[in-house]
């Protein structure tokens, strides 16, 4: 028993003084000043350089800057240039620029809205939800179709050409880049109308 306990404090006393010499403590990390200015720590038995693992940052969700909007109910008085109104209820059968049922009350008070403010002019602004995908010709032209038949639905009730622009931005700018829900896609397949003059 004594002679193995002779052998395993002489093995002991061997690792400390090979730890020693070869410039790394007991727990295999290297104390030598260039190791220690560069942050890197060795595996004393493997030899193994270890790195610091990144983790890469979540990418953020888009945050629109806030717009100043206004209700289809007010005078001309209180609206001005730059303001915005999203039609929250228009909408379109999929992938088709063909008005739903629920479309037409609030396409009607919009023409209520313009016929009690002759000199206002718009600009009807299409968007479509088209997640994990850059904006295509597709995309582009079924914004661009959506805004027109807006237009055309303004023109047809009384409204003048002259006081109605159309932009169609495909999906380059959903209010939500990767939508979870139904709410959330229906918000990015939106048409805004945007103030334009007063």
């Amino acid at each position: 028993m004594r002679k193995l306990l002779f052998i395993f404090s002489f093995f002991i006393a061997l690792t400390n003084l090979s730890a020693q010499t070869s410039g790394l403590d007991l727990s295999g990390r290297c104390s030598c000043e260039s190791c220690v200015k560069a942050q890197k720590h060795r595996d004393s038995l493997m030899g193994i350089t270890k790195t610091k693992v990144v983790v890469a940052e979540k990418k953020e969700p888009v945050i629109l800057p806030k717009k100043k909007e206004f209700k289809l109910n007010e005078e001309g008085a209180s609206v001005d240039t730059g303001q915005v109104y999203i039609l929250k209820n228009v909408r379109f059968v999929a992938e088709q620029a063909i008005f739903m049922d629920r479309s037409y009350y609030e396409l009607d008070q919009l023409v209520v809205f313009l016929k009690k403010n002759p000199t206002v002019k718009i600009s009807i602004n299409g968007h479509v939800n088209g997640p994990g995908s850059p904006n295509t010709p597709y995309y582009q032209k079924l914004s661009e179709d959506r805004c027109q038949a807006v237009q055309m639905y303004l023109m047809e009730h009384g409204v003048k050409a002259g006081r109605l622009n159309k932009q169609g931005f495909g999906n380059s700018k959903m209010l939500f880049p990767a939508p979870v829900s139904e709410y959330e896609s229906e918000a990015n397949r939106r048409v805004e109308i945007l103030i334009t003059a007063k």
